[in-house]
This record gives C-alpha cells, sequence and structure tokens, in this order.
C-alpha cells in the first residue's frame, strides 16, 4: 500500500518567524497593470493579510526575488516563504476609498500602480494536489507542503514507473545505474514534462528490506523522459524503491518499484523491528518522539516530534519536514507532511493502515544542516 495523502483534518502550518500566510480567504480583491506593463493581483483578508502577486506582460509568475522595495498602501511588504509571493499585514482599506496603492521596483526601475479593490465573498476554488484537503479562494501556496495551489485537480489516475537497471543484476557496493521513466497510461507513450514537488522533479526513496538503509534523494533529468540516479548497495538484499513526481496535466504520483541485490544470500522475511520512540540524535538536533496515544490501525494518530534546541527551524525542500514510513513487511509505504510546525515541534497526523510496526524517519533542517532521524513505532490492532 503506498500513501501519500496528510489526512482529513486542515490545520495552520506556520512556524516561529513564517510570514502570514498566502490563502486566507480575501475581503478585498483587484487586479491591474502597472505603469511598465507587469500585471499584479492584490488580496486583502479580513484580518488584514497582504498577499500580492506579480506576472509579466505574458502572463507568467514572476518570481518574488526579482523585484525589491515592495508596499502596498505605505506598508512595507516581504517575501513569503516559498519565495512566491509578497506579504505583509496592514490596515483594513476604508469603505469609501477602496482603492490599493502598490510601489515597487524591478531591476533597478521603479513601478506602481492604483488598484481598485472589490468586496468579494469567493468560493475556496483553489486546490492543493499534495493535500487536496486544503483549499483557497485565491492564487498561493499550501501553507502545509508549500506546493502551489491549482484551480482544481483532475480525477487521479495512475501513471506506471518503469525503472531498468545498469548493469541488470546489480552486486553490493558496486555502482549501479537507476533509470527511471513514467508512461502516461492512455497512451502508452513516455511522459517528458513534470511539475515540481516539493522544489524537485523526482523524489527517490530506497529503503532495505531490514529497513536499515534510508535513502532520499532527486535523479537527474535528461528533459527527455528519463530520471538517472548512480546508487550503491550496502549489501545482499531485497530493496524497496518509492518514486515521488507530478506528471503535467495529471495529480503527484507515488510509485514503487523493487530490487535485488545479488552476491549473498537472500532473505524475504519481515524486517524484526523493537519497538523503538526513545530520543534520537541528528546532524545538529535531538529529537523527542510523543504521542497523543498509542497508535491504532485504522485510526488517526498524532506523533509529536519536539527538538533540542527549539530554534533555526527552516524549511526543507519546501515543507517543515518530511516523514516516510514503512511497515516491517515493507508493504505500506506512507509519504507524510507536518500538520503544524510551532515552537520547537512538529505534528504529523497520520493512519497506519495496518497492526505493524513501522520504521518512521523524519527529516527537516535547522541552521542549514538536514537532519533525519528515525523511530520505529508499533501500532495495534483495533478493537472490536
Amino acid at each position: 500500500m503506498i500513501i501519500g495523502s496528510c489526512g482529513p483534518r486542515e490545520k495552520s502550518t506556520e512556524a516561529p518567524a513564517a510570514a502570514p500566510g498566502s490563502t486566507a480567504l480575501p475581503k478585498y480583491r483587484g487586479s491591474a497593470a502597472t505603469k511598465n506593463g507587469l500585471h499584479t493581483e492584490v488580496n486583502i483578508s479580513a484580518q488584514g493579510d497582504y498577499t500580492v502577486y506579480f506576472m509579466d506582460a505574458a502572463g507568467d509568475d514572476l518570481p518574488a526575488a526579482q523585484l525589491s522595495g515592495v508596499s502596498l498602501n505605505g506598508i512595507k511588504l516581504d517575501i513569503n516563504d516559498t519565495g512566491e509571493t509578497w506579504v505583509g499585514k496592514g490596515p483594513l482599506p476604508a469603505s469609501n476609498d477602496l482603492t490599493a496603492h502598490l510601489d515597487f521596483s524591478i531591476r533597478g526601475a521603479s513601478d506602481s500602480a492604483s488598484i481598485a479593490l472589490t468586496t468579494v465573498d469567493a468560493p475556496l476554488d483553489y486546490v492543493c494536489p499534495m493535500d487536496p484537503d486544503v483549499r483557497s479562494a485565491t492564487p498561493g501556496v499550501c501553507p502545509r507542503c508549500g506546493m502551489k495551489l491549482v484551480m482544481g485537480i483532475p480525477d487521479p489516475v495512475e501513471f506506471p514507473l518503469r525503472l531498468r537497471l545498469t548493469p541488470s543484476e546489480p552486486k553490493p557496493l558496486q555502482k549501479v545505474d537507476l533509470i527511471f521513466s513514467v508512461e502516461n497510461p492512455e497512451t502508452g507513450k513516455i511522459v517528458d514534462r513534470f511539475q515540481t514537488v516539493h522544489e524537485r522533479l523526482f523524489h527517490l526513496f530506497i529503503v532495505s528490506a531490514d529497513l536499515q538503509y534510508f535513502v532520499h534523494d532527486h535523479p537527474k533529468y535528461d528533459g527527455r523522459g528519463e530520471f538517472r540516479y548512480t546508487a550503491v548497495f550496502p549489501k545482499p538484499g531485497m530493496y524497496r524503491v518509492l518514486g515521488d513526481f507530478y506528471p503535467a496535466g495529471a495529480t503527484p504520483q507515488l510509485a514503487p518499484q523493487t530490487i535485488f541485490a545479488g552476491g549473498g544470500p537472500l532473505s524475504l522475511g519481515n524486517a524484526k523491528l523493537a519497538a523503538d520512540t526513545a530520543p534520537q540524535k541528528g546532524a545538529n538536533s535531538e529529537v523527542e518522539l510523543a504521542m497523543s496515544a498509542p497508535p491504532v490501525a485504522g485510526a488517526a494518530a498524532q506523533l509529536f516530534f519536539k527538538f533540542k534546541p527549539a530554534n533555526g527551524l527552516q524549511r526543507y525542500l519546501g515543507a517543515w519536514a518530511h516523514m516516510l514510513a514503512a511497515s516491517d513487511d515493507l508493504i505500506d509505504l506512507l509519504h507524510e507532511h507536518p500538520y503544524s510546525a510551532d515552537n520547537g515541534q512538529i505534528e504529523f497526523d497520520l493512519t497506519f493502515p495496518r497492526a505493524r510496526t513501522y520504521r518512521v524517519w523524519v527529516q527537516f533542517q535547522r541552521d542549514g544542516a538536514v537532519n533525519t532521524v528515525a523511530f520505529n513505532v508499533p501500532v495495534q490492532e483495533a478493537r472490536p
């Protein structure tokens, strides 16, 4: 079972010092062309959250970093965490003057626009492709995983992941090229256009059968439909491979493959995992796991990861953290992102599908260093 959801319950995912979110329901909205021909859209929420988007003359989004000195009605704005929009907080416009004045510079040239605002009561049309329960009335990014919101998403269809190995029979401690391609299930053709998922086109996870070996990396794309990654398997045995990718015009995909590295006896038995929820040390943090209750198969579980030191948490690949959970028999692979990150703590809410022991890897970034820690979490049978 391959799972890539974050569950049905939505929560804020702001972390310390995070900029105001860009997905608040707007009370006022307006758009206009600037004096030098750019296009801008302004949204102001009932709580005074300002969000400003910029597009070039062709209608393509402009990264926020291409502009500077952005202010709305005299309120200085800042670039949000994902670098796509300008955000800030200020007073609501006067009811007798629904006009916003925007000032900014681009490539050293000053520009401005006067924008007529209208009061809106808009439906939540924009959806996160990765977390469909996150919806918004305006464009922006998902506050949970950082992906760009889209105007509706198509029905999910599985895109097969093809894997070719060179050499075809890998041996431990030798380099082997993993060459991935994605097939369009309707046409049978190889897909060559992909959307970015958490700042990369393809995320690769590799887990050994004993759950002691873990890799999260990013194959290189040739632009024509093939992703290539060079791996070295540490010992003989079975390895589960999980690809995370997003074909253009489809939905984000999680697709597994299995690799056998020869050169010795192969054990196909389940990993022997003893429960281990003791504090773990990462690159520059110690992580403690706390749970609201012992996890039960098929029921929502809350896992809280507390960091020491508590400061310095940064977004890593578009999210506050990433989790891969694998059952001891490698049937269940769950790729998750946190519901909340605040005061040195990250919360994951997820549903373990079966009563097994799960190896749970959590990756996060603190003060520029990527930390990877792992826990063994036993999951109980649901009571009748």
